[in-house]
């Protein structure tokens, strides 16, 4: 009886932790939107983020794909940072009102779950979902999927 009481002590104690640190990274995105961005959520928000943390082909191939699909500037807040903005200088299709510059790059260091590619979607200022683009599934295929609103 008294393992598993234990047991289950130590499980609510994982499920308490694992609640509280997605509710502390909801919370430092909501606070880096509104100060960096100016960027108040809604009920429910999409965005892209391309840093420098991940594959360069990756990030390069997701900021193509958002940059020809015009559609997805309407449903998906873009946010590059100023390392990926310097590295595609020469390549820039975008211009800054369809996507925000994190001109001090705060976002790297945020330790967040954010590498490379990161599509996030927030509920009621709630982290939902957070995926994170991966050298297997930069084509074009798989992108359309990746940007994919559920």
């Amino acid at each position: 009886m008294k393992t598993k009481t234990g047991f289950l002590s130590l499980l609510f104690l994982i499920l308490v932790s694992c609640s509280n640190t997605k509710n502390d990274s909801s919370e430092k995105f909501i606070q880096y939107l509104k100060n960096v961005h100016k960027i108040a959520p809604s009920r429910t928000d999409y965005f892209l983020i391309i840093n420098c943390r991940g594959c360069m082909g990756c990030e390069e191939a997701a900021y193509e794909y958002y940059s020809t699909h015009n559609t997805l500037w309407q449903k998906i807040h873009g946010i590059i940072s100023l390392k990926f903005l310097d590295r595609m200088e020469d390549d820039l299709k975008l211009t800054t009102n369809k996507m925000s510059i994190d001109s001090n790059d705060v976002i790297e260091g945020l330790n967040l779950p954010f590498n490379g590619v990161t599509f996030v979607r927030l509920e009621d200022s709630k982290i939902i979902e957070i995926r994170n683009l991966s050298p297997q599934s930069a084509n074009q295929d798989s992108l359309s999927s990746f940007f994919c609103i559920r």
